[in-house]
């Protein structure tokens, strides 16, 4: 029998999952999409831009809103997950250049 405790370990694990889910795909897009000799550049700028920035914005933000809105900070969330589906369309074609 599966007990409140054990929620916050299967969140962490399912993040954990999803994340490599994620990285995996990058590296996949810069792989078939940039030049070889650009290839470290391009996850340079992956790392730099999307991890570090990108999560620290995110993370600043996120303790604003949850200061100010408590859980329903989720929303935002959830709502910046909504605006990225339709862009995700544009992922699945490959560029032969």
């Amino acid at each position: 029998m599966a007990t409140a405790t054990a929620l916050p370990a299967l969140v962490k694990a399912i993040h954990g999952l999803t994340f490599a889910l994620l990285h995996l795909a990058a590296m996949d897009i810069i792989a078939q999409s940039d030049p070889d000799r650009l290839a470290a550049s391009a996850q340079t700028n992956y790392g730099t831009g999307a991890l570090g920035i990108a999560s620290a914005i995110m993370a600043i933000a996120s303790g604003y809103l949850y200061g100010w809105f408590g859980l329903h900070a989720f929303w935002a969330m959830a709502a910046l997950c909504a605006i990225a589906v339709p862009l995700m369309g544009g992922l699945s074609t490959r560029s032969t250049a």
